[in-house]
């Protein structure tokens, strides 16, 4: 699509968003808030009252698609173990806990500032968040600042970057209204302040496949689902300040561009939790968060968790 047709698409994206904007000031906050792809409505009802070893986790697509599908048919191998997933977004997993529906609730933002603020959590991994582009775009890297700029409308053409007198197709998931999402934090200080020219999408996986359709777009998302589109060439990642997005760069803290992965539980029971986080935290479950996440340590995490008077 040309530069034309990308500005009338955008056009349309910002006043759809605009009327949609309008749509979520009038909803209650819960439990109809939206965060992580999560398709609205009601978790369906599962009893608390689970046989030993019955565990059920709701949310979101980055736990489910990063490491809890090949966690979970491990940990169901055991005679007597039902661990089911529901799936949804992060509103979904703090629903679910609330409502005493799920056990577990998976939240891939910050529980502090977050409407699961107060609730018990374990932070199980770090997420990477890489810059992506169009592979056209003839850039290989970024900084910090001039994302910044490039996020807020300050910057616009991809001439100021040292790339040609190209107009940039800022390409965004406007996810997570109700959370300090990690990429809004640390590019926009958590507002909601997007270029005017930015093509604002539903979903994280629409905002992957917008920007590589579109010759000169760019836009910040998880690994997890970036990566089929890198492998595939459809899409490139820029280095941030110099330093490449890999997970050894973040675990060693110098790829700064990173959000924590949280567990939220209302209630801990020894019975049902502590076989999957001692899998989790354990020497396989680490060798399966490693391919798309940073592990963290069991210690660092606060597990096993201290009884409460």
């Amino acid at each position: 699509m040309d530069r034309r047709g990308f500005l009338g698409a955008a056009g349309l994206a910002a006043l759809a968003a605009g009327l949609a904007g309008a749509a979520e000031r009038r909803r209650p906050a819960l439990p109809d808030f939206v965060c992580g792809e999560s398709p609205r409505g009601a978790i369906r009802p599962v009893a608390m009252g689970a046989p030993p070893g019955g565990l059920v986790i709701a949310g979101t697509r980055l736990f489910k698609e990063g490491f809890f599908n090949e966690l979970l048919a491990i940990y169901n191998r055991v005679p007597g173990r039902d661990a089911r997933m529901l799936g949804g977004g992060c509103d979904d997993g703090v629903t679910g806990v609330r409502l005493g529906t799920a056990h577990l609730g998976c939240l891939c933002c910050p529980v502090a500032g977050s409407p699961a603020e107060g609730m018990s959590s374990l932070q199980v991994a770090w997420d990477m968040k890489v810059v992506v582009a169009h592979p056209g775009v003839r850039a290989d890297g970024i900084s910090a600042q001039q994302l910044r700029d490039v996020v807020t409308g300050r910057t616009r053409n991809w001439k100021a970057l040292g790339g040609p007198d190209r107009r940039i197709a800022l390409v965004v998931s406007d996810h997570c209204p109700d959370y300090v999402e990690p990429v809004r934090r640390d590019l926009m200080a958590n507002r909601q302040e997007w270029s005017a020219q930015a093509l604002v999408v539903k979903t994280d996986q629409k905002q992957l496949e917008t920007t590589a359709r579109f010759e000169h777009a760019i836009g910040v998302n998880s690994w997890i689902i970036a990566e089929p589109f890198v492998r595939k060439g459809q899409l490139k990642v820029l280095d941030v300040d110099g330093v490449a997005p890999t997970l050894a760069n973040v675990a060693a803290g110098r790829y700064r561009l990173a959000g924590p992965m949280n567990v939220i539980y209302r209630q801990w029971s020894p019975e049902s939790m502590a076989p999957f986080f001692d899998l989790l935290y354990g020497e396989a479950g680490r060798e399966i968060l490693s391919r798309h996440v940073v592990p963290v340590e069991a210690g660092k995490a606060g597990y096993p968790p201290r009884r409460r008077a």
